[in-house]
């Protein structure tokens, strides 16, 4: 059986998400579900105690592209796709069509997840499509901007401003670059909830049952760190305003194939004002 043949067999299910907003309990919950996630797993961290539950050599290929356009994932700046879609050479292609073979050699349902994968995605799409991966669909999970800031901080020192900018672009990066597949926005702390069961399941076309006992299995509230944006608006920063009415225009739509997307595209020019005004500071 040729590599193609291989491939178009597959089920392939992304989760393009941002950093700190709960990926690696939604991986973890899909690999409960049946997912692979490949041979050479990320080990856990202090970050993440409980495990990644994400690829090693695909992470290490997502940051080297990110390298090839003076890059990294700690990077707010916006990447076009035109870019991207620049990187796809015969020798990059090759690359990463040899890595998915290898770690997914013989497996039925595929899941990556990286956080990096947000600003990834046109170079992804047309990658899949080439070795003949049709049956691709895509978790967009989310939490509250200013937990996500919260937890950048502590984890990695960021300041708030520069993790919201991270997530402003992040975010609004995997909701553009993932119109034309399957998707589903999720809520991490609908997840943890529950809230959540009957839209996952059907999406994922598993039972609500089987879904919420592996949710009971991999949940654990202990390691959900939460701080609230402030509700005084009148006191926000131009980037926590703006942080705020995407995920309220996000979150309002979640579960539904309903996104606003003049909206969101809307969105990105007040990023970068944004951006360029805060980045003058050196955030």
């Amino acid at each position: 059986m040729n590599a193609e043949m291989a491939c178009s067999e597959k089920r392939c299910l992304l989760i393009v998400g941002m950093h700190r907003s709960g990926t690696s309990m939604l991986a973890h919950l899909m690999v409960k579900l049946g997912y692979d996630i490949g041979k050479n797993r990320l080990r856990p961290g202090p970050g993440n105690p409980s495990g990644f539950f994400e690829n090693k050599p695909i992470m290490i290929f997502n940051d080297k592209l990110l390298r090839s356009m003076n890059t990294t994932w700690r990077d707010s700046c916006h990447i076009e796709p035109e870019l991207l879609r620049s990187r796809i050479s015969d020798v990059i292609s090759s690359e990463l069509v040899s890595i998915l073979e290898d770690q997914f050699s013989g497996q039925a349902r595929c899941l990556v997840k990286d956080p990096r994968m947000c600003r990834l995605m046109p170079f992804w799409t047309a990658i899949l499509g080439t070795i003949g991966i049709k049956k691709i669909r895509c978790l967009l999970p989310i939490r509250h901007p200013m937990n996500v800031a919260r937890s950048l901080q502590a984890r990695d020192k960021f300041t708030v401003p520069r993790g919201l900018l991270l997530w402003i672009q992040n975010v609004l990066a995997a909701e553009r670059d993932t119109r034309e597949h399957v998707r589903m926005v999720t809520i991490y702390d609908d997840v943890l909830s529950g809230i959540s069961v009957s839209a996952l399941a059907g999406f994922l076309e598993v039972s609500e049952s089987l879904l919420m006992a592996s949710i009971k299995q991999v949940a654990n509230p202990v390691l959900c760190h939460q701080f609230n944006l402030d509700s005084n608006q009148s006191d926000l920063s131009d980037i926590e305003e703006l942080a705020l009415r995407i995920w309220v225009s996000l979150s309002g739509s979640a579960y539904s194939d309903a996104l606003d997307e003049e909206a969101l595209d809307a969105f990105w020019q007040d990023y970068l004002r944004v951006h360029k005004s805060w980045e003058a500071r050196s955030i």
